[in-house]
């Protein structure tokens, strides 16, 4: 199974949904070979208090994320601590391999990251907001990590194999 999680999509942005405006082939053929979803509701309308409910598979204002973290001042010390199960726990001990790419958003701390919520392997950044060229926070700080270890060495071959030019 692969999930595609997007910020600020729309219904109709992708041309499967009847978008003329961009192309999206490979998004149309996974949605013409698999499943395509017509109806669907979000829990929120922004980054991290949609994760904050996908990820434990609960409303997000159980944990009090229900603006994107960095919005407000003290936001670096909170995140999403893991809570019991964890849609990437449910495939643990299946033979199965979880891993999420590019942005998290769910807390800067280790103890808020996708390897604590169960994800096997993570590429990208822990916060939002972030350069995509200097893989810099706002204040300059660098975010890019593997796991759980700042990173820079891969970046290059990582894109190349997403598709990235």
């Amino acid at each position: 199974m692969v999930l595609i999680l997007m910020d600020d999509l729309g219904y109709g942005d992708l041309g499967s949904y009847g978008a003329s405006d961009a192309k999206t082939p490979n998004l149309d053929r996974l949605a013409r070979e698999g499943v395509r979803l017509t109806d669907a509701y979000a829990n929120a309308s922004n980054c991290s208090p949609t994760r904050a409910g996908l990820i434990p598979g609960q409303y997000q204002q159980r944990y009090g994320i229900e603006w994107p973290l960095g919005a407000v001042a003290g936001d670096s010390a909170r995140g999403l601590a893991r809570h019991g199960a964890s849609l990437p726990a449910l495939s643990q001990g299946q033979r199965l391999r979880d891993g999420t790419d590019r942005k998290w958003h769910l807390g800067i701390k280790p103890e808020f990251g996708p390897n604590a919520h169960g994800f096997d392997e993570f590429f990208g950044f822990v916060s939002g907001a972030v350069d995509y060229y200097t893989h810099r926070r706002g204040d300059g700080t660098p975010d890019l990590y593997e796991n759980t270890t700042a990173s820079r060495s891969r970046l290059i071959s990582r894109m190349r194999l997403h598709g990235a030019r």
